[in-house]
Order: structure tokens, then sequence, then C-alpha cells
């Protein structure tokens, strides 16, 4: 557990002060060897994915976005869900899927012991919270304002647990 709580701050801290992410220029995802060897670099590509507004270096993140969504894909020992309503795309933003890729990764990397709705709660909080620091480069979404007030309110995790259940 010691050895764990060690890792997890030291990869706080390295995320932390990693306001960048590197993209390798080639990489091979192929066997669970090949993930792993990349772990350090999705979470760091997924905070900068995260906290980078959506106007800024626009470039880099097609590039970010790409490894993290062909790492994604494959990964063995990481699997985000998607359910009607998670993450909720009424409007069709391939930019807010990617936030909800990128958090619930980012989270179950950092948290090995993570639930799926540990994860989902994770992801949809990081998504909204994007959604609304970025609101004006993206499309306007009944359904987002919606999970905003149901965040407000404190609800969220109902709502994750609610579908999640349904999943089952």
């Amino acid at each position: 557990m010691k050895k764990l709580f060690t890792l997890m701050l030291a990869l706080l801290a390295l995320t932390a002060y990693s306001q960048d992410c590197e993209v390798p220029d080639t990489y091979v995802l192929e066997e669970a060897d090949d993930y792993a060897e990349y772990e350090e670099q999705i979470i760091a590509c997924s905070k900068w994915l995260i906290e980078t507004p959506l106007s800024e270096n626009k470039h880099k993140r097609k590039e970010a976005s790409a490894f993290l969504m062909k790492w994604v894909m494959g990964a063995p020992n990481v699997s985000v869900i998607l359910a009607e309503g998670l993450p909720p795309m009424d409007n069709n933003n391939q930019e807010l899927l990617i936030i909800f890729l990128a958090g619930w990764t980012s989270y179950s990397l950092e948290n090995e012991e993570s639930t799926k709705e540990e994860c989902a709660l994770y992801a949809l909080e990081t998504f909204l919270d994007f959604y609304n620091k970025n609101e004006g480069e993206l499309k306007r979404s009944k359904e987002i304002k919606k999970l905003l007030k149901i965040k407000k309110k404190g609800k969220l995790a109902e709502y994750v647990e609610e579908i999640m259940e349904k999943m089952e």
C-alpha cells in the first residue's frame, strides 16, 4: 500500500509539473507490454488535453487526441465504457468525447483499484468542467446543461450509478 501511495504521489508530481505532453513520433501498440510502456505519456497527454483550452495549440491537440484514441482502443488494462448519456453526445462534438476518454483513462491509470463507476464519475466531471471552460468554442448542448444542473445539485454520482446499472 505504501509503494502504491508513493507511486501515485510520484505520478501526480510528474503530471503537475508537466503541463506539456510528448506524443511519440512513432509508437508500436500491438502487445500488452507496448501499452504499458506509454502509460506515463498517456497520463501526461490526457492531463494536457483536459487543461489546455481548445483555442490553443490545435495541431498538438490533434496529435495528442490521435495518440490517446489509438492507445485506449487497444489498452488491455483500461476499459472505457460509453453508454447512452455517458458522455452526452447530442451535439456530436468529438472534442468532448476525447476529454471524456482522457478523464477516464488518466483516472484509471492513476487509481489502479478504481471501479467503473469511479472512472465514469471522474470522466463526466472532467467533461463538464471542460465544457464550462470552453463553452465559447463548443456547440451548445441542452443535454450538457441539464447535467451541469445535476452536478450543481450534487447528484452526479447518482446519475452515473443509474446509467451503469442499466448496462448490467
